[in-house]
């Protein structure tokens, strides 16, 4: 079936909203990105209002992000704070994204960023845990 519309595809850097993110190092045992840490982000609104956290990691080979959670708080849900931070991760790092283990509720919101324009981020085919290994292994991280 062709779909002839998407809400998504009227999505521009102006609709979204404004973000400011806040990075640590996410501690604890060896992450996959090894010898690059893991990042935790705290995301927050025009306001510095803490909306939501992510953790990501960038490929030692600097070819993809690699997003493992993105949890944006239930009364901020639904009004664009995570496409936002995907965008924020795509214009400051200039690399594709790379979704890890995508949980069923989550399908919807990896199609609609999948459906942003190119200068607004890329996603890439979703990595599952399975994978992982293989990927490491293979060389490709």
């Amino acid at each position: 079936m062709k779909i002839l519309f998407s809400p998504w595809s009227r999505i521009t850097s102006r609709s979204l909203p404004v973000v400011d993110v806040r990075l640590s190092i996410q501690e604890g045992p060896q992450t996959f990105v090894e010898p690059n840490p893991d990042f935790r982000a705290n995301i927050l609104n025009g306001s510095m209002q803490e909306v939501g956290t992510a953790i990501f990691g960038k490929s030692p080979l600097d070819d993809t992000i690699y997003v493992y959670q993105i949890d944006v708080y239930p009364q901020h849900r639904r009004h664009g704070y995570a496409l936002a931070f995907l965008s924020w991760l795509y214009s400051e790092h200039h690399l594709p994204v790379t979704p890890v283990h995508i949980v069923g509720n989550a399908l919807g919101f990896w199609s609609a960023a999948r459906a942003l324009p190119d200068q607004m981020l890329i996603v890439s085919k979703e990595l599952r845990l399975s994978e992982m290994a293989a990927e490491k292994t293979a060389g490709r991280i």
